[in-house]
């Protein structure tokens, strides 16, 4: 109550015409804060597919089922997503998948020997996974290294961790980086070890440049951006050795390499910006 109560005070100084609500929680209070004041909601949902709506107290699943009924909009990034609204909700949802805007025009040299992953050092994020499992890689190709992009709470952590498996020289924490792609440059191999997310940005990103693409089995929405085998591989957190099996033949291939990240180029072309753009024409020519 106090949060919907500071919500509908703010709405009421800015007043706005639209008001975008990020994720579940979040749309039920400003549903709630904005009741009787005329104001078009649109949510907004980019979170894992399977957990959508990851409320456990039926009073919250309530709520959260009435709200979305009752707003303007709801964008989703996947058709998994969309699948999961509510049916009333479904008919004025709109998909748009997380696109990429830079523009990448410089050739790919797949003969780095650097594999890279952007996101914050949390624990959904699975980094230690990653390291424990790297000190492998490096027994057999110690010229091999690994670029964590990102910074969070972990961090004091991960670096003990990497120091303990004697990985020093091959894993670096770069902290938060303003030009990603310059990093993607270095790359031969983009990796993404996460126990759960939504459409992935950083991926997408990946792929455009032109990077083969390991990744967990996170998200269903991964399926429009990897396939499996052909730009990259899918692997299951809880099998260890198949993320080895996967990592190993690009590490070994330099050719595979090449092969994935040109096939990775093809399926991202699917993320146009004009695509993106119609759709939101198509939301905002209705109101």
């Amino acid at each position: 109550f106090k949060r919907v109560f500071i919500i509908r005070k703010n709405i009421k100084e800015i007043n706005p015409d639209v008001i975008i609500a990020h994720c579940s929680r979040e749309i039920v209070l400003t549903f709630l804060a904005t009741l009787l004041m005329n104001k078009k909601i649109i949510g907004y949902i980019h979170s894992d597919p399977k957990k959508l709506i990851k409320e456990k107290s039926k009073l919250w699943l309530i709520l959260t089922y009435f709200s979305f009924i009752f707003i303007n909009h709801c964008i989703v990034f996947s058709r998994e997503a969309k699948k999961k609204l509510p049916l009333l909700a479904q008919k004025k949802s709109i998909i748009l998948q997380n696109v990429s805007s830079e523009n990448i025009n410089k050739k790919k040299n797949y003969k780095n020997k650097n594999i890279i992953m952007v996101g914050s050092l949390i624990d959904i994020k699975n980094h230690k996974f990653v390291i424990n499992n790297f000190s492998k890689i490096v027994t057999k190709f110690p010229k091999w290294t690994l670029n964590i992009i990102g910074d969070g709470p972990l961090k004091s952590e991960l670096k003990t961790l990497i120091k303990k498996k004697g990985l020093s020289k091959n894993i670096f924490l770069l902290g938060n980086k303003k030009n990603v792609f310059k990093y993607f440059d270095k790359a031969s191999i983009f990796l993404l070890s996460s126990i759960s997310e939504g459409m992935n940005l950083s991926m997408l990103e990946a792929a455009k440049y032109g990077l083969p693409i390991i990744s967990s089995n996170c998200s269903l929405s991964h399926n429009d951006i990897i396939i499996h085998k052909k730009n990259g591989f899918l692997f299951d957190t809880r099998l260890e050795q198949e993320f080895l099996n996967y990592l190993l033949i690009l590490i070994k291939s330099e050719k595979k390499r090449e092969k994935f990240g040109k096939a990775s180029i093809k399926l991202s072309k699917k993320f146009k910006n004009k695509i993106i753009l119609k759709k939101w024409e198509k939301l905002v020519s209705k109101n």
